[in-house]
């Protein structure tokens, strides 16, 4: 018998977080979060971030995805980087979560993806150079 705490298992209550990085420092902010997903393993967002962005060839978009755990902290699922110049508007992307370590998860714990849309708009209507 075990005399170690063990948290029970249950079901996320996922969020997301996301930046922009990589491009000069008025193009890098703070986090956005969206809302909370309350017991679910496959969350649906619909979420808007708007960002002017002075140098977009530059820019990366880096995605979080956490467990909302108001009693022992929030729990890290896993984190996704994008480079801007390779996201096409209005595709989905299908992006693998990596580990805190930035590898993939182990195999036991399958293997965690974010689908994602970006829809970019262009203050410029001749689209990016």
């Amino acid at each position: 018998m075990s005399t170690s705490p063990r948290r029970a298992q249950k079901t996320p209550d996922v969020y997301c977080r996301a930046r922009v990085a990589g491009g000069p420092p008025q193009d890098c902010r703070d986090w956005w979060k969206t809302k909370t997903v309350q017991n679910s393993v496959a969350p649906q967002w619909d979420a808007e971030f708007t960002q002017a962005l002075a140098a977009p060839e530059l820019c990366v978009v880096v995605l979080e995805c956490w467990d909302d755990d108001t009693v022992t902290g929030d729990d890290f699922l896993g984190t996704v980087a994008v480079p801007l110049s390779e996201v096409t508007s209005g595709k989905q992307l299908d992006l693998p979560l990596l580990a805190a370590t930035l590898a993939p998860w182990p195999r036991k714990h399958g293997a965690p993806s974010l689908q994602v849309t970006f829809d970019l708009v262009y203050a410029d209507a001749r689209g990016p150079s």
